[in-house]
């Protein structure tokens, strides 16, 4: 079976896999398709957006407002009104930052300008690990469904670029690329350029503010223009300068421990999942050294590190790893085992219950009708079902009004009950044997427990409430009232 052939069988078989665990329904036959554009080997990248377009241009306006106004309109008019500032000073001052510039020029368009690295459309993870003697499993394979192919390790999808780039650190809208295994060193180069060149730019204004070239006995002040130019030139100079050269070190960093912007999220998350107990410790496989490391994107020779037309040192499909097993490459990241791919397919309507109706779970529970028949309800309800056998022995007085407390919400009319406990409390205070002695006194029968005695449901005699009971616990109104039966004491 040749190459094409085995390419075609994995990438079935991959998306064979993700149908039983995504989006895919079973049983649908893919038909793999040759979407290559002829003469092309890797994956072109998208257009520029109209908003990439505006951030580039804004970008190189300013690199160029930096790079003349300042020598134009600020040292040019200081060379003039100083006699001991000699057109040589002037000369070594002027060139040195002249060629910085143009080397940042150069760097700005090779960081732009070169492909980060696309995905061959004929890379496999099979293919690549055959010279090993590895055979993958599905576990090692990363399928990209947008560019439907796969995904070499620490390859990931651009939604700006629209398709896998190689080794991607991030999408830099300044530049209107991404950052990738191609041109991360002329990113790196860029950096310092606009670091070095910015620092100058700002110490030769410093330098023009303090008079440094002026040895008579009179200063030389500027103008009204040059210092408005100066200030100028401070403003919008300073917040890039020092932004890109935290930049540029945060980036030395994560060189010299072979990671990228976004493999720093995944290390966190790895990390949390391992903290956690959900997956077995790993490590970071990338990581062989800062020598190495460095060597990986600039090459062996320290030299031809600031030569801005250096090519990439590899192509960034695969990676020497700090593991004996160079499949350990695959496995980065690990999943997380509680995540599930699988998606659940949407029905074709929301009606899922047929006759266009919901689900029967989810109708209105509150019963329709105005507040003041809910509260005429509610009321009713104090009084027990109709022919309660317990009625026919209720002669004692009535209960003081309840109040029955009614509240709209947005799912309808709320009702809470009346709070027994406290009307409880209103009426006899806070000790529930307040009204015992009177009731030895009315006339109780001979055995009915002592005040001091616990009641028990069989003894005679009236009956306590537990006014620390719950609301929910206590009977309703007819049982209320039962309690108070044959008493002589007036509840009014």
């Amino acid at each position: 079976m040749d190459h094409d052939a085995r390419l075609a069988a994995a990438r079935a078989e991959c998306r064979a896999e993700d149908s039983a665990s995504d989006d895919d329904e079973a049983g649908e036959e893919v038909e793999m398709l040759d979407l290559r554009p002829p003469g092309l080997r890797v994956r072109p990248r998208a257009l520029l957006s109209p908003q990439e377009g505006l951030w580039m241009t804004g970008v190189v306006l300013l690199m160029m407002l930096l790079h003349l106004v300042p020598q134009l309109f600020v040292m040019l008019p200081y060379y003039r009104i100083t006699r001991s500032f000699t057109f040589e000073q002037l000369l070594r001052l002027l060139v040195p930052f002249n060629l910085l510039v143009a080397y940042m020029y150069l760097a700005y368009y090779q960081a732009a300008c070169s492909d980060a690295g696309g995905v061959p459309f004929d890379w496999s993870p099979d293919a690549a690990m055959a010279e090993y003697g590895v055979e993958l499993t599905a576990e090692h394979r990363r399928f990209c469904h947008k560019c439907d192919a796969f995904k070499p390790p620490r390859a990931h999808h651009c939604r700006q670029c629209k398709r896998c780039v190689l080794r991607m650190d991030h999408h830099c809208p300044w530049i209107g690329n991404c950052v990738g295994n191609h041109n991360q060193a002329h990113f790196m180069r860029l950096l310092m350029a606009v670091s070095v060149a910015g620092g100058y730019l700002l110490a030769m204004i410093c330098l023009r503010v303090g008079d440094w070239w002026n040895t008579d006995w009179y200063l030389a002040p500027p103008s009204n223009t040059e210092t408005v130019l100066i200030v100028l030139t401070f403003i919008l100079g300073t917040p890039p300068v020092a932004l890109t050269s935290l930049l540029m070190w945060y980036q030395w960093y994560l060189l010299a421990i072979n990671t990228t912007t976004i493999e720093t999220h995944e290390q966190d998350r790895v990390t949390r999942l391992i903290r956690r107990g959900q997956i077995p410790f790993f490590e970071f496989p990338f990581d062989v050294g800062v020598w190495r490391n460095l060597t990986d994107v600039f090459g062996p020779n320290v030299l031809t590190w600031l030569w801005p037309f250096a090519p990439p040192v590899h192509d960034g499909l695969l990676f020497p790893v700090r593991q004996p097993y160079p499949e350990a490459q695959f496995l980065w990241p690990p999943r997380d085992p509680r995540t599930s791919r699988r998606r659940h397919p949407l029905p074709d309507s929301a009606f899922t219950y047929g006759d266009e109706q919901l689900n029967p779970a989810l109708q209105p529970t509150h019963t329709p009708g105005s507040a003041a028949d809910l509260a005429r309800r509610a009321q009713d309800s104090l009084n027990g079902p109709p022919g309660d056998e317990d009625d026919e022995e209720d002669t004692g007085p009535p209960l003081p009004p309840s109040r029955v407390r009614i509240r709209r919400g947005s799912e309808g009319f709320e009702i809470r009950p009346p709070q027994y406990s406290r009307m409880y409390l209103e009426l006899h205070g806070s000790d529930p044997h307040a009204y015992a002695p009177d009731a030895h006194a009315a006339g109780a029968p001979a055995d009915a427990p002592a005040p001091d005695e616990p009641h028990t449901p069989d003894a005679p005699g009236p009956k306590v409430v537990d006014i620390h009971a719950e609301d929910d616990e206590i009977p309703l109104g007819h049982l209320v009232r039962r309690h108070f039966a044959g008493q002589s004491r007036d509840l009014e």
